[in-house]
């Protein structure tokens, strides 16, 4: 039976499930061969058998191609051997289904339509199919495979584009991990009275130590119950004085009249560093204890006229030191 002239089932005569009455095996020649003279086939097994066939025959010839590779790669070394060299020839050989480089549509789409990064590795597989126009979904397993060094570094560019960070990009999956990554966490933002570093905000400290009159010096903010310098806080978020202080003056502009007023509070004059206000505290509790002393010690010596100093002064300090 030629395919030209194959009938096809009507739907009423075809059965429920969709199978054939009959068999055919394979096509031989533009003919399907039945294993039963009442083959009845459907418009859809029809066309599965078709893209089947198709199917083979692609296999057959990217395999053949694989083969000549190989022949050809061998003559190269032999020839060479012939003429006392040694060499190793490599090819390759893959079917291209007009898909090089959907890593970078990818990024391009995700970055595009960034609500499209809750979407699963096979939906997005049909979306950057249809933004190739190719004829066919994508495999959901290419988004776990590394990326060529070309198509990573062409990534990376689209990502810094879009300010998105793409260090850690390594496969398709990763494109998706930078976006999500970076939505999530907040820059670095810095306000009158504070600073919001990954969307917490830190209120503004006046630093234990001499005021120099420059923000980034002066002041500091509480992290785990420990005063950390604004200075240091720069240094780990990336971000140099200069930046800061453009910033910090485009905030000061545009801030609120309460929040100027806690600023100012926070950058008055700092008090004597801590180290200095012990010292003083000691030297006047030294003075307090050295004039108890005396005093003690003359009392002592108004009951013991006939008492040395010393010792009178010995006894006084003995008694100073019981509870």
């Amino acid at each position: 039976m030629k395919k030209s002239e194959l009938a096809i089932a009507e739907p009423s005569l075809a059965p429920s499930h969709g199978s054939t009455i009959g068999d055919f095996s394979m096509f031989r020649g533009g003919e399907i061969q039945p294993n039963d003279a009442r083959c009845v086939v459907t418009q859809d097994q029809l066309k599965a058998a078709v893209a089947a066939d198709e199917a083979r025959l692609r296999d057959t010839a990217v395999s053949a191609c694989r083969g000549m590779l190989a022949e050809a790669t061998e003559s190269v070394e032999r020839y060479a051997e012939s003429h006392g060299k040694t060499v190793k020839a490599f090819g390759w050989v893959w079917e291209d289904d007009g898909s090089t480089g959907w890593e970078i549509e990818l990024a391009s789409m995700l970055c595009e339509c960034p609500e499209h990064c809750r979407l699963n590795n096979a939906e997005l597989a049909i979306l950057v199919a249809k933004r190739m126009g190719l004829p066919a979904p994508l495999s959901s397993k290419r988004f776990s495979k590394p990326m060529s060094q070309k198509s990573i570094t062409e990534v990376q560019r689209i990502l810094a584009e879009h300010g998105k960070d793409g260090s850690t990009v390594a496969a398709a999956t990763d494109i998706k991990r930078a976006l999500t990554r970076t939505k999530r966490e907040s820059p670095t933002e810095f306000l009158a009275a504070g600073c919001k570093l990954d969307g917490r905000l830190y209120k503004y400290r006046r630093r234990e130590r001499a005021a120099t009159g420059k923000p980034h010096n002066d002041l500091c903010i509480r992290i785990a119950g420990a005063d950390v310098p604004l200075i240091a806080v720069l240094a780990l978020r990336g971000i140099s004085i200069g930046q800061f202080i453009a910033a910090d003056a485009k905030a000061l502009s545009q801030c609120a009249p309460e929040d100027l007023a806690e600023r100012e509070s926070s950058v008055r004059p700092a008090r004597i560093a801590k180290s200095l206000r012990e010292l003083q505290e000691c030297v006047r509790q030294t003075a307090a204890d050295h004039l108890a002393l005396r005093t003690r010690t003359a009392e002592i010596l108004s009951r013991n006229p006939f008492l040395p100093e010393g010792a009178a002064m010995a006894s006084a300090f003995i008694q100073s030191r019981r509870p």
